[in-house]
């Protein structure tokens, strides 16, 4: 029988009993502010989660308060391809560990074309309701049409490349808007950040941390570490005011 008590290291738990231990059905108090620019990194990398399906793993970013999260379409397809109604959210802990799964997120909103998906936190992961005023860290919004090539471009995320094991950890890597590519759906960006496979529906940023754009796809893997971002002015205005309205 499994003890209670949370592990002081674990990566894997198991029970015989069909009921998750006690310990995970705690939501921890989240780290919520930024008190100086000294910390602008550590809320990014508290604010960008990871999407978890039937299908595997990719990226997101918490955009409000109250556990709005953005992501690309492709993440929260299922095996079939069809789009699922409801992805697990997994929490940057600590820089050093895999991200833990704590919540459960719907799918309020998705853009096929433009592969981008709003989410939002509706309750834990074993379906625990959120405690009142629970918050969650969050990255402002950016003017992605202010950006120019040579600017810095901050890529935050879950690489499949970045652990050692079967779950990574939180992967940090900065570049520059190597350019810019005209598609039918708008501009988008061209970057040498690196990106892998992973990084999919992860936080872009800008120099001030703002979120600018969601990495969406590398350009192949001959082709070096150019990788391509959907920026944020592909939002519809009915996102951006639901967003705006959940920040505090």
């Amino acid at each position: 029988q499994l003890s209670q008590a949370m592990p002081e290291d674990f990566s894997l738990v198991m029970s015989f009993s069909g009921e998750a231990p006690a310990f995970l059905h705690e939501l921890p108090a989240l780290d919520v502010g930024i008190s100086s620019a000294g910390n602008a990194v550590q809320n990014a990398l508290n604010a960008t989660v990871q999407v978890v399906s039937e299908r595997g793993t990719g990226s997101g970013t918490l955009l409000s308060s109250q556990g709005l999260v953005l992501t690309n379409y492709h993440v929260i397809l299922s095996a079939d391809g069809t789009t699922l109604e409801k992805v697990g959210i997994a929490l940057n802990l600590q820089n050093d560990r895999p991200p833990r799964e704590l919540f459960m997120a719907d799918v309020l909103f998705c853009d096929e074309q433009k592969d981008l998906a709003l989410l939002k936190i509706r309750h834990g992961y074993y379906g625990q309701v959120l405690p009142p005023n629970y918050r969650f860290p969050w990255i402002h919004l950016g003017d992605s049409e202010q950006m120019n090539i040579a600017d810095t471009l901050i890529i935050i995320g879950y690489p499949g490349v970045g652990g050692t094991g079967s779950r990574v950890s939180i992967t940090y890597s900065e570049g520059v808007v190597s350019g810019f590519e005209r598609t039918p759906l708008g501009i988008i960006f061209k970057t040498d950040a690196e990106m892998n496979h992973g990084n999919s529906g992860g936080a872009a940023l800008n120099r001030n941390f703002e979120m600018v754009g969601v990495p969406s796809s590398i350009v192949n893997q001959e082709a070096g570490q150019i990788g391509y971002v959907h920026p944020v002015s592909f939002l519809p205005d009915e996102w951006i005011e639901i967003i705006r309205r959940e920040q505090e």
